[in-house]
């Protein structure tokens, strides 16, 4: 492989997804960790701790935010990790305050490495590889880490081509392989609308964004005012902030079965025939679909006249208050569902519909096929590297990603006709006790996964509370409505059975043109023109002035070279599929 080449796999990790895979998380209890392998089933477990010889293993992970009140810590997940595994984990480097990569820095800097190093710092990561401070995990893997090798294969295949010093070896573990950003209950990269308003006008089918524009526009005649009297919108957008603009084509382009990530927004990927198309250069791409939709719902007075300048802070202020009849994802409805209900209007709320979608080849949600962005080493000072690879074994499993995300067996759940069930009290108590997370460890390391696998094998969504007879005993509001008049177990069943709905976009990400070449400049300018230019067009006065101006960028950008910068994309991408098929 190519400097280049392995220069372009090393800049693989988890996108924001943005906001997305970081957003959607959700954390309590005082380490602030964020939030799913195998074994076989949460009914029984294989390891046993009398079989192994206890030991404390240092640990430092920048997930770990804030500082702890102990090193060692004693809440049931960890207590049942240590008698799962006969291993007690120490986190002596976060006591008292200070940033985690600081932290790192320095006890690399003095040689004091503890036994398991976990980071999402790049620069961090390659110099413990380069400097030789990390074990090459080959061997390990092979001889006492079954569960990995038979079960996340491409992921160590993906992190052994990402290696800094290219020799093909394994030096970090990535975590939450296969996880994702699925939700029972909404999607976070497809249209979430009012339901009780879509109820009202008869359901109607939205096969197109310009019926959706005038579906928004009927909605916002129904319900013009918030609960304060301030006046409401179909949607809103964030353009005051960069990335705001990037968004764009989430919800259209998604539901049109384009992923739009990586490339500075030269590409999309399309999704049904697995290749990148353009998304800047074609006059029909689902990126200039997304800003007509967006022009037009301005011009109709359906969209925020404030989206142009507002901050992603406003945005959810308002969306807080309930101003906004639909959102292209779950996270930027900021929790209205809750406060609906809260405010005694249970009626109110949204769900995800199928508006403009295709019956097949979507992307409702995300899959971390190469992991998340946090990677696990074993420092070569360390004296107990095997039992190390023990513990990351044993984070592979199902059996393991249960306890973290549920708590333990017996404690907060326990076995039901064949199948995990919450217990009567931990449902009672997640409900009414703020400090469930803490007292019984359940979330409380939910970034200590390795198996991020939602769907366990045996039958069951590795989230107890994802089971459709929880969800439907305690839904309530909207969305209990939206599943009773579907005749639906839980409110994503529908999207759940279009096929083909959940994407990875790690390899489409990973792709970059070199830095410093003539290629990468051109993106660069390409970029920033774009970025600013295509922003204005969705507050035109006029259809003409926004076509005018659509053919006028698009002249532009030609200009600017973007069909060659797309080419290198469009041909880096197959050939990179191709480089990881052959590594199977």
């Amino acid at each position: 492989m190519s400097k280049t080449q392995l220069k372009r796999f090393t800049l693989m990790m988890s996108i924001v997804m943005v906001v997305v895979l970081t957003a959607c998380s959700k954390n309590n209890g005082e380490n602030s960790v964020s939030s799913n392998a195998p074994t076989s089933s949460a009914a029984a477990s294989e390891t046993s701790s009398s079989e192994l010889e206890p030991v404390t293993l240092t640990i430092f992970a920048d997930w770990v935010i804030n500082p702890l009140s102990k090193n060692i810590q004693t809440d049931p997940v960890m207590e049942e990790i240590r008698k799962k595994t006969g291993i007690t984990l120490d986190f002596e480097p976060f006591l008292g305050n200070g940033d985690a990569s600081a932290k790192l820095s320095a006890l690399l800097a003095s040689n004091e490495l503890p036994d398991i190093i976990v980071t999402s710092n790049n620069d961090i990561i390659n110099k413990l590889v380069q400097n030789k401070k990390v074990m090459a995990l080959d061997d390990l893997v092979t001889s006492r880490g079954q569960n990995l090798t038979q079960n996340f294969s491409n992921a160590l295949n993906l992190m052994r081509l990402q290696s800094p010093v290219r020799d093909g070896k394994l030096y970090f573990i990535p975590g939450d392989i296969n996880g994702g950003d699925y939700n029972p209950y909404l999607s976070a990269n497809l249209w979430s609308v009012r339901w009780d308003l879509y109820d009202k006008l008869g359901r109607p089918a939205v096969n197109t964004l310009d019926e959706f524009v005038d579906l928004l526009k009927k909605m916002q005649e129904l319900e013009p005012k918030n609960k304060d009297g301030k006046d409401n919108y179909g949607l809103g957008l964030f353009m005051g902030e960069a990335w705001g603009g990037g968004l764009v084509t989430k919800g259209g382009a998604n539901a049109a079965g384009m992923v739009d990530a990586g490339g500075n927004g030269i590409f999309l990927r399309d999704v049904a025939k697995d290749e990148l198309v353009p998304r800047l250069s074609d006059p029909n791409s689902a990126f200039w679909e997304s800003l007509e939709f967006y022009n037009k719902a301005y011009r109709e007075g359906v969209l925020d006249p404030e989206s142009a300048t507002m901050k992603f802070g406003t945005i959810l202020e308002k969306a807080g208050a309930g101003r906004y009849l639909a959102s292209y994802g779950s996270w930027l409805s900021n929790g209205q569902n809750e406060k609906f209900i809260a405010d005694g209007t249970p009626e109110k709320g949204y769900v995800t519909l199928p508006i403009a979608t295709k019956s097949e080849n979507i992307f409702a949600n995300a899959v971390n096929d190469a992991g998340n962005q946090f990677k696990w080493g074993i420092s070569t000072t360390s004296k107990n590297a095997e039992r190390v690879m023990d513990l990351f074994n044993f984070l592979a499993t199902y059996e393991a990603t249960e306890l973290i995300v549920n708590g333990p067996q017996g404690l907060t759940w326990d076995m039901v006709d064949g199948k995990p069930a919450l217990t009567a009290q931990a449902i009672e108590d997640k409900k009414s006790d703020p400090d469930y997370s803490k007292k019984t460890g359940s979330n409380l390391w939910s970034n200590m996964k390795i198996n991020g696998n939602y769907d366990n094998p045996a039958g069951w969504k590795t989230n107890f509370t994802w089971s459709p007879e929880y969800i439907k005993a305690n839904l309530a509001g909207a969305q209990k409505n939206y599943i009773d008049a579907m005749g639906y177990n839980y409110p994503m069943e529908g999207i759940d059975s279009i096929p083909n709905n959940t994407q990875s976009f790690s390899l489409q990400a990973s792709l970059h043109t070199e830095a410093g070449s003539d290629l990468a400049t051109k993106e660069t300018n390409i970029a920033t023109y774009a970025g600013t230019a295509t922003a204005v067009l969705i507050f035109e006065k006029t259809e003409a002035d926004f076509l005018a101006g659509k053919e006028k960028i698009i002249n532009e950008l030609k200009k600017m070279g973007i069909e060659e910068v797309f080419t290198f994309y469009h041909d880096e991408y197959a050939r990179i599929k191709e480089e990881v098929a052959n590594m199977k």
